[in-house]
């Protein structure tokens, strides 16, 4: 059993996901994270702004989500990741605990 603890987390999202769902094992993942469009400047993008439906989360508050809490070792994640941000979703796999293997 993994030993979790809360005080480990600091984002608010984080400890609910580990509360959600503690001590559930899934062989498939499947991750749409809100991902946060901006560009160069730091500004949200135009063609972004009009779609802006529902809160976002830094790439900081996502890595920060503990998905390896709720995987098998030999578990699959499926992470939507939009094209602007593959590094990015790259990055997220790594700090989730995954390893990059093929694109779909």
């Amino acid at each position: 059993m993994k030993v979790i603890k809360l005080s480990d987390y600091k984002s608010t999202l984080a400890k609910d996901f580990i509360t959600d769902v503690e001590q559930k094992n899934y062989e498939a993942i499947l991750a749409d994270p809100p991902w946060r469009f901006q560009n160069r400047t730091g500004k949200m993008a135009p063609e972004h702004k009009r779609l802006n439906r529902y809160p976002t989360l830094s790439l900081d508050e996502i890595k920060e989500i503990p998905a390896h809490l709720v995987a098998n070792n030999n578990s699959h994640l499926y992470l939507w990741v939009p094209n602007a941000l593959l590094k990015e979703g790259l990055d997220v796999l790594e700090a989730w605990g995954f390893k990059y293997k093929s694109n779909i």
